[in-house]
């Protein structure tokens, strides 16, 4: 179901109509009006698509009065319009759907509208890490209403509503940003160190699978009396490890480890940037921890820029609850 909604004045029936002529189910108006006075509910009606047209306030009364409407009426007021249209953008923001410019031609809006109409409707494309936050994320999809069906060998296992997409949890990041997942779930330290930490929002905090960055030193003394020369880190972390190092004015050099990381330090580099559970492999390799710089837990991510529907809140606001 399509709703097409915002103020009066807005093109909200012509485009309602031409939308049905297509073949389109379409409702006039619906959560989003109710929205601009009450707020967004937590819960939101399955199957929805919002759909929210904006026109300046002037050109609402010069398409009210051609209409022939009441311009007494409350509604009309140019003070109304002008409090409902700023509600109605706020709304779109909220539910993070389209707020369309209708102030061009009713086919240019049913253009941009059938342009848009394109994405959204097909299956909710959710990322699922592999890995050791794998049973943990699964167990909180099927208490949410959505068990995975996993065979070996696939990577898109079955699970009615959504298209999962079993992979590394370092791609999720990166692909939830660019739009080509809706959902994923990684650990906060990989958001972070994705560098898309800007575009994307933190859905909901798992809680589980906590871990602890940490940078650790054979010499524990060597932020103290650094070296002439740059430091060598050895991490998977090289983004936070650069953050890190420059913050601390240190000239440094990061080396990317791809696993083992406490090994390296310190025959082949000063410092390690490390995620650990208890800290006793650091230790069991004659390191000290020098500074903790986050602690991480896994998270449900979802795109700060990428519209989303009534699928999408529904998935979000199930593994919330779960």
């Amino acid at each position: 179901m399509i709703v097409v909604d915002g103020n009066d004045g807005t093109g909200k029936s012509t485009l309602a109509a031409a939308l049905r002529a297509l073949g389109y189910e379409v409702q006039d108006r619906g959560l989003p009006t109710k929205a601009t006075d009450e707020g967004i509910p937590e819960v939101l009606p399955e199957n929805e698509l919002y759909l929210i047209l904006d026109v300046p306030e002037a050109v609402s009364l010069e398409r009210l009065q051609q209409a022939g409407k009441d311009m007494t009426e409350h509604w009309h007021h140019p003070d109304v319009l002008t409090h409902y249209r700023n509600r109605f953008r706020e709304v779109a923001a909220g539910l993070k759907v389209p707020l369309i410019d209708s102030t061009g031609t009713a086919e240019t809006v049913l253009e941009q509208v059938l342009s848009f109409l394109k994405s959204p409707w097909k299956p909710l494309q959710v990322g699922i890490p592999k890995g050791r936050l794998f049973d943990e994320v699964a167990r909180r999809m099927e208490k949410a209403g959505y068990p995975l069906e996993v065979t070996p060998r696939n990577y898109h296992p079955r699970c009615e509503g959504i298209h999962p997409f079993i992979l590394k949890p370092r791609s999720i990041p990166q692909m939830v940003a660019l739009g080509l997942l809706d959902v994923g779930f990684c650990g906060r330290d990989l958001v972070r160190e994705s560098g898309y930490d800007d575009r994307l929002v933190i859905a909901h905090d798992l809680d589980t699978q906590r871990v602890r960055l940490l940078a650790a030193a054979a010499d524990p003394k060597i932020l103290e009396t650094p070296p002439k020369r740059p430091l060598v880190i050895a991490t998977e972390f090289p983004l936070m490890a650069d953050r890190w190092a420059t913050g601390r004015n240190l000239a440094h050099i990061c080396i990317n480890t791809w696993g083992s990381t406490e090994a390296w330090a310190p025959t082949y580099a000063d410092l390690v940037l490390d995620v650990v559970e208890t800290g006793e492999t650091m230790a069991a390799n004659g390191l000290t921890i020098l500074e903790e710089i986050m602690e991480s837990t896994t998270v449900m991510i979802v795109s700060a820029e990428y519209p989303r529907h009534a699928l999408h809140h529904k998935f979000v606001s199930a593994l919330k609850t779960a």
